[in-house]
């Protein structure tokens, strides 16, 4: 995972329920077989986050249903998703799962973040468009979050 033009992996952030659903989840899934790499990285992905309360999320980040509109640099497609577990998960209703290699890939990030991530097909370079969240969130006026430059960002560098 990289930013363009630099060598430092971006922070990714979690809603306190989401990671622990996400760890329980992954524990009962951790002797699936057929699963092991993806689980890995799911799991690798879960345990660098910072875990934050609602109240410190921004809404832009992609978080359990959020909608994501994702554009793939290596193909030029853009796409609409919402990520969700894996019980209800349709790609044909535009139903991710936080479990899918794509899922993985947008989970903690913010609108505007660029990155490669490994496909089953191949390396993707991905840029996510624009979030929204999940239909059942406080209407807050948190700030959004932007891409880990150093540059706007509204999230604190040292949490």
């Amino acid at each position: 995972l990289s930013i363009p033009n630099s060598n430092m992996t971006p922070p990714l952030y979690l809603l306190e329920s989401d990671a622990a659903s996400l760890r329980h989840r992954l524990n009962l899934l951790s002797s699936d077989p057929h699963s092991r790499r993806a689980l890995q990285r799911l799991r690798g992905e879960v345990e660098r986050a910072i875990v934050l309360d609602a109240a410190d999320l921004p809404d832009d980040v992609v978080r359990i249903g959020s909608r994501v509109d994702v554009h793939d640099l290596t193909d030029g497609e853009t796409a609409r998703y919402t990520l969700c577990f894996p019980e209800h998960a349709e790609i044909s209703a535009g139903k991710l799962s936080v479990f899918a290699p794509l899922g993985t890939a947008l989970l903690g990030f913010s609108a505007g973040h660029e990155f490669t991530w490994e496909m089953p097909g191949g390396t993707r370079q991905l840029r996510i468009l624009a979030v929204t969240p999940p239909d059942d969130a406080p209407a807050n006026s948190r700030p959004t979050a932007r891409p880990a430059t150093g540059v706007g960002s509204s999230l604190p560098r040292n949490l």
